[in-house]
């Protein structure tokens, strides 16, 4: 049921103008589907990143229906009834809240960003196309393809990203997804670097060896030899000896009782600071190698140019080249190329490998209703194994598949 105080109209009209609606609605928004009499729902239209909010009109003869962003339709015997509310349902309000669009899943590492001004995607619904081990080829379809893809992201798939959106600044004139400065794009999409995982302290390695059951358990024996130990010496009161020098004259036994107890502290101690001072080395030789393991470069098309570049400054929009051997730094979708086949094991765990074709011919398969040989997604820490292509970045940093696994 719509939420209180929301407006809203019921029209009823018969099922053959419903199915005559149906495709109507489904080219005016790609999450409705077509209308039909079996008393199925038609779902909620929800916008989402390529839509803008507002009313849709649908002329069915004598009727003009207005659909607000959230309307539903309904098919019940020989009748639809339009709800049209300007107010989402409240399934809908109590999942994503009054002002979400309930378009894509939030990524669960990071907040999406709610205006992608001037792109026209939003960052975790590109994610989204590759998460959870499922490549949605659906959800491309709703942007409309790979080519709007590239346009949306203001992008080019022979040129690359423009030397006016590659400069820091921007110019005099207004800003488009073609034109605008790095800066845009870094704060809407991020950089390709990870949050570094912080490295444990010296402090803390010496707290964690001192749980080692064998070590509490010496520290308890010293403990207790200490006190008693120390309530030998100080605690009473000492006996007289005889001399050994004399062997005549009463003298005090010398207080040593305490010195078992600290030395086994002592021993404790040692073993403490020793494991920890080399475990604390082995953490940094590790950090160091992964950094410079995750320190390479990777071939991207910019400004009508082959460029070599760290994977640190790829960026969401760049047309990135693949060779047989590279180790995928970035999510991406397939564009052109000869022969690419990847292996998945190491990010997806598929043992089998994937030929990636383009999305013109993944849907091509999908519509004669064939099962595709491969699909025309990349995903990050996959490995080329053959074929030459290039594809545009769709994810990165955090956002990525990889980036995901990594967090």
């Amino acid at each position: 049921m719509p939420p209180r105080n929301a407006k809203q109209t019921r029209i009823t009209i018969s099922a053959q103008e419903a199915r005559n609606a149906g495709p109507v609605v489904s080219r005016l928004s790609p999450t409705v589907s077509n209308a039909s009499s079996s008393g199925n729902s038609l779902g909620i239209l929800g916008p989402n990143s390529h839509q803008r909010k507002g009313s849709l009109s649908i002329n069915l003869g004598k009727e003009n229906i207005a659909l607000t962003p959230f309307s539903s339709i309904r098919t019940k015997g020989a009748e639809s009834t339009y709800d049209t509310s300007e107010e989402p349902p409240q399934e809908a309000t109590e999942k994503y809240g009054k002002d979400k669009a309930p378009d894509a899943p939030k990524s669960p590492l990071l907040d999406d960003v709610a205006d992608p001004t001037p792109y026209a995607f939003r960052p975790n619904t590109l994610a989204n196309l590759i998460a959870n081990n499922a490549k949605d080829l659906d959800a491309l379809e709703q942007m409309g393809g790979a080519d709007e893809l590239v346009r949306g992201l203001g992008s080019d798939r022979t040129r690359g990203l423009s030397a006016e959106a590659l400069a820091p600044v921007g110019g005099d004139r207004p800003s488009d997804a073609f034109s605008s400065p790095l800066g845009v794009r870094q704060r809407i999409y991020g950089t390709n670097v990870l949050p570094k995982r912080p490295s444990k302290s010296l402090w803390l390695l010496m707290w964690l060896a001192l749980k080692d059951k064998v070590l509490i358990l010496l520290m308890t024996a010293a403990a207790v030899s200490l006190a008693l130990g120390l309530y030998s010496d100080f605690g009473t009161k000492p006996e007289p000896i005889i001399c050994a020098d004399t062997g005549r004259r009463e003298c005090t036994a010398p207080k040593v009782e305490w010195v078992e107890g600290v030395a086994l502290l002592i021993a404790v101690m040692i073993v403490v600071l020793v494991g920890s001072l080399n475990d604390w080395q082995k953490e940094r030789q590790f950090c160091a190698l992964n950094d410079q393991k995750e320190d390479r470069t990777v071939k991207v098309i910019r400004n009508s140019q082959e460029t070599v570049i760290n994977i640190k400054d790829v960026l969401v929009g760049d047309i990135a080249l693949v060779e047989p051997g590279e180790i995928v730094p970035v999510d991406g979708v397939f564009l052109s190329g000869h022969n690419v086949v990847c292996d998945e094991s190491g990010a997806t765990g598929e043992s089998h490998t994937i030929k990636k074709v383009t999305y013109e011919d993944a849907i091509a398969d999908k519509k004669k209703g064939i099962q595709s040989k491969g699909d025309c997604f990349f995903v990050s820490g996959s490995k080329v194994q053959e074929g030459v292509g290039q594809y545009i970045v769709v994810a990165i940093g955090p956002r990525s598949f990889n980036g995901r696994i990594l967090m």
